[in-house]
């Protein structure tokens, strides 16, 4: 008889099957779905490289257009403004050129920064090459007061007056004047003496030495003849050494500084191998000599005040240790019964409660 609630032999096996054919539907159905997103994606990429290349193509078109518009409005303004010029007799090159303006300098304020002979330069080549911008000798002043700051301001605030008996009339006027309170007057002999003591020392960085070189034979206003000797003279002996043939052959300073820094960066890796090479041909001694000096830093003056308690119990149980005091085996003169016991005698006799420690209590 079957027992209550048992199923048929099979149906079990055919709900299984049931429930894998309906997952296998539904993950047939997720991946057609993926394959399809997939395809999707891929179509939506390419759509957008499309656009994306005729964006690029639609964006040159409109820039070579707007650079024709310009063109052509810059055409028309040039002839109506040559038409209107030949009206009134003015040569039209007067009135259609125009520089290109120039960056404006920092203000000058204590002469340091930036430094006065960095300013003036900059003032001077912005005054001349946009002289069209600065017509009239005011305009120049006006423009040279308004790149003035701090102290710089408060000097020619003076003579900017209206009123002042001294007023300035040319630019150049109050570029003397700064240069009288912010130039050094002894900048050429300083530089000249500064040129003479500049020397490379075995070790030095070839190309800040360089710089520095070229820095103040400007500076010095050396002759360019010149630096090819000067140069040579200054390297250090090494260096001197190496390129002593190309100094000899070559003839101008650009030929030869050329080989010198090719020969720098030899000996700078020539002298980089001979140290690695001597630190570790000294590293075991060095180390052999800390291992040495350590241990001798450790080594105690005497056993008996070193040792430790378990090297003493170690000592004293050896069978083959012979006592000091007593000359018997099997113990140190430290734990001697006949020390021990003579001690005692000799402190009941005397009186004392300790035995004052003997000459050999301290050896073993």
């Amino acid at each position: 008889m079957a027992t209550t609630g048992s199923q048929p032999p099979g149906r079990g096996r055919k709900d299984c099957d049931r429930v894998y054919n309906e997952l296998a539907a539904i993950f047939d159905g997720i991946f057609d779905d993926e394959k399809t997103l997939r395809d999707t994606i891929t179509r939506l990429r390419m759509e957008r490289n499309n656009a994306t290349d005729q964006a690029a193509v639609k964006q040159s078109q409109i820039d070579e257009l707007i650079a024709e518009r310009d063109e052509l409005s810059h055409t028309l303004v040039r002839m109506t403004v040559s038409n209107q010029a030949a009206s009134r007799g003015v040569t039209p090159s007067e009135t259609t050129r125009r520089s290109v303006k120039i960056d404006d300098p920092k203000h000058l304020t204590d002469g340091k920064e930036p430094k006065f002979e960095h300013w003036l330069s900059r003032m001077k080549n912005k005054l001349r090459e946009n002289a069209d911008h600065y017509p009239t000798e005011r305009m120049r002043i006006a423009y040279i007061e308004n790149r003035t700051d701090g102290d710089a301001a408060r000097h020619i605030a003076p003579r900017m007056e209206e009123d002042h008996p001294e007023r300035y009339q040319t630019a150049e006027e109050i570029f003397e004047h700064l240069k009288s309170i912010y130039e050094d007057a002894n900048k050429l002999q300083n530089a000249k003496s500064d040129y003479r003591k500049l020397i490379m020392r075995n070790g030095d960085n070839y190309h800040e030495f360089v710089t520095k070189f070229l820095h103040l034979a400007g500076e010095a206003k050396i002759a360019r003849g010149d630096y090819k000797t000067d140069f040579n003279d200054k390297l250090s002996f090494d260096l001197q050494k190496m390129v002593a043939v190309a100094n000899a052959t070559t003839d101008t300073y650009a030929e030869f500084q050329k080989i010198c820094a090719q020969a720098a960066h030899t000996l700078q890796a020539i002298n980089a191998t001979q140290k690695s090479k001597s630190s570790r041909g000294n590293g075991p001694n060095t180390f052999k000599q800390n291992t040495l000096r350590t241990a001798n830093s450790q080594t105690p003056p005497s056993i008996s005040t070193t040792k430790s308690p378990t090297v003493k119990e170690a000592l004293s149980s050896r069978p083959d240790i012979q006592c000091y005091y007593c000359k018997e085996k099997g113990h140190i003169a430290r734990n001697c019964p006949a020390k021990q016991k003579s001690q005692q005698v000799i402190a009941e006799l005397t009186g004392n409660d300790a035995p004052e420690p003997s000459a050999d209590s301290g050896k073993e």
